[in-house]
């Protein structure tokens, strides 16, 4: 049944006093409870509920009659409450309501230490006073071994044609049929009225399930309609996870954000419907390319349906950002620094994504027309090398150079080659031209001069850091290493390990002391171990625990004599 008739029949239901008896049927998850109680409240909120009071129970775990009609009296509230909980205090206004005048100085608070006396007396009376008023009895299929199945609907009908109560009955009805056997529509036709099928379309589900107040409704909407779910309960769990992820990412672009949820939906989809969804690990190991290279093109590959769902949904591959959303999705919570650090990484990517397109923009007006425009084109182009350097690769920066010195602005070409240098804070491997494949690609001599001026002076500069790591892990060095450290001061040597910590300090130690046990150490090896001696020294006399800290390198400072054995680890 189409969600606007659905609406339409509880809506009659609710605005009647007419007793009856009103079954709403569907599958498992479907968000059978879930509509009925926006319904309900939309009603309540409208004025339209005509009986005053409602009681909602779960047969779940329901073992006999007595239970179900103390619950019913338990959970009894006034219909202008509906989506308040039944407490204490709506307990107290039921049983004060049965009781009368009885004990006219009757206080809830005197009452609760005789509640052992009275419990079964005011179940009994209790259930006296369910009358005139909505029941809703969900989960009939999940009942306890001690209610039978007639039992159940003779209630319901004793509701109904005694007490003239309005019955809805709630029910997975494939499920129901199981156990209650062959028998059970016919018992149920006698009772129901009238019975409807929830069974919305994804469109509707998501329509109905996804609260379009969120700022991500229209995203997480699409993404529930693209996959195709129609179960509530997987939606709302996808409402709650983009509501932490909203939360968690709301300081970033906001493409990240819709990333995250768009990743998230898949995931969930496969975990919590399994055996409507691709699984989990289907997805991780998804390539969308794996139909080209398949080299037996007559025969299809394995879950072509779901590998056609994913496409669709415009899913490619779990890159690193997804990766993080995957495992939250998992774990059922987030670690928040990964998640942040994740995302602000995202971030940078799609920012040099834009940068990547603003500079084909660029070339896009000359490509892209006949008019007279190379004023247009050549300011475009030269703004793009200053804004854009980052998404710049060599080629294309060599190939831009040449193209505006042939059309008469090379006058500018060394500033904007300078920009560029500038802006590319990268290691000396990326200005080693040698290492490119399309080496020959880059022709302009003043981009290759300026790539090389850069490569040697960053190759002249190592990090002391990544240097003295990279001994202290291999074991091995290069001449120019020893020439680079000979050159530290003590105040280099310093810095360095006082920025480090753990295996990572070990390590800049190890590297900074490796010369000193070599027996024909070389005057520069000597010298780099004398200066990082000096330096581990001066940390030493910054306090006690760091004068015992540098002892176990053999380094003594002032009266201590510590002793301990000298670790390089």
């Amino acid at each position: 049944m189409a969600i606007k008739q659905f609406s339409d029949e509880l809506a009659r239901f609710l605005a009647s006093k007419e007793p009856e008896v009103l079954c709403i049927t569907g599958k498992w998850g479907v968000g059978k409870t879930f509509a009925w109680n926006l319904y309900l409240h939309e009603a309540q909120e409208k004025g339209k509920v005509a009986l005053s009071k409602y009681s909602y129970v779960s047969l779940f775990g329901q073992n006999s009659l007595e239970d179900v009609r103390y619950a019913l009296f338990e959970n009894s509230i006034p219909s202008n409450l509906v989506g308040k909980k039944a407490d204490l205090s709506t307990l107290q206004s039921s049983i004060e309501t049965i009781l009368g005048n009885w004990r006219g100085a009757f206080k809830f608070g005197k009452y609760i230490p005789k509640v052992g006396d009275f419990a079964e007396g005011i179940g009994k009376l209790g259930f006296i006073n369910v009358r005139n008023q909505i029941v809703c009895i969900d989960d009939l299929e999940r009942a306890g071994a001690g209610l039978q199945t007639k039992d159940i609907l003779g209630l319901v009908s004793f509701l109904k044609e005694q007490r003239d109560c309005k019955i809805v009955l709630l029910m997975n009805d494939e499920a129901f049929a199981e156990e209650a056997g062959a028998d059970f529509p016919s018992q149920l036709e006698k009772v129901a009225d009238s019975v409807l099928r929830f069974e919305p379309t994804a469109t509707e589900a998501a329509e109905v399930g996804i609260d379009s107040s969120t700022n991500f409704h229209e995203w997480l909407k699409a993404d529930c309609i693209g996959l195709g779910i129609v179960n509530i309960r997987v939606i709302k769990r996808m409402e709650r996870f983009a509501r932490r992820l909203e939360e968690e990412l709301k300081n970033v672009d906001s493409r990240v954000l819709q990333q995250a949820i768009h990743s998230a939906a898949l995931f969930i989809f496969a975990k919590f419907q399994p055996d409507s969804a691709p699984s989990l690990e289907f997805i991780k190991r998804f390539n969308p390319y794996e139909g080209l290279l398949n080299k037996n093109a007559d025969q299809e590959l394995p879950h072509a349906g779901w590998r056609a769902l994913i496409t669709q949904f415009g899913f490619t591959h779990i890159d690193e950002f997804d990766a993080v959303i995957l495992q939250g999705v998992e774990q059922g919570r987030f670690d928040a620094v990964t998640l942040k650090a994740a995302a602000e990484k995202r971030e940078r990517e799609f920012k040099l994504s834009d940068k990547d397109r603003s500079f084909s923009l660029a070339w896009d007006a000359y490509h892209g027309s006949f008019d007279d425009n190379a004023d247009a084109v050549l300011d475009g182009l030269e703004s793009a090398i200053g804004r854009c350097a980052q998404a710049i690769t060599p080629m294309n920066l060599s190939s831009t150079i040449s193209f505006l010195k042939e059309m008469g602005r090379g006058r500018n070409t060394d500033k904007l080659i300078q920009q560029y240098v500038d802006a590319r804070q990268e290691g000396a491997e990326f200005w080693d031209l040698s290492k490119y494949s399309f080496r020959g690609e880059i022709k302009d001599p003043d981009v290759i001069k300026a790539f090389k001026r850069k490569f040697d002076a960053a190759a002249e500069k190592p990090d002391p850091d990544v240097l003295l790591e990279r001994i202290g892990t291999q074991k091995g060095w290069n001449p120019e290493d020893v020439d680079f450290l000979s050159n530290l001061s003590a105040e280099d040597f310093y810095k360095v390990f006082k920025s480090r910590s753990g295996v990572d300090l070990r390590r800049a130690i190890y590297g900074a002391l490796m010369f000193r046990d070599i027996g024909n150490a070389s005057g520069k090896m000597k010298a780099v171990t004398k200066t990082a001696e000096e330096a581990l020294r001066r940390i030493g006399e910054e306090s006690l625990i760091n004068a015992r800290r540098v002892s176990k390198y053999g380094i003594s400072v002032g009266d201590n004599e510590a002793g301990e054995p000298q670790s390089t680890d």
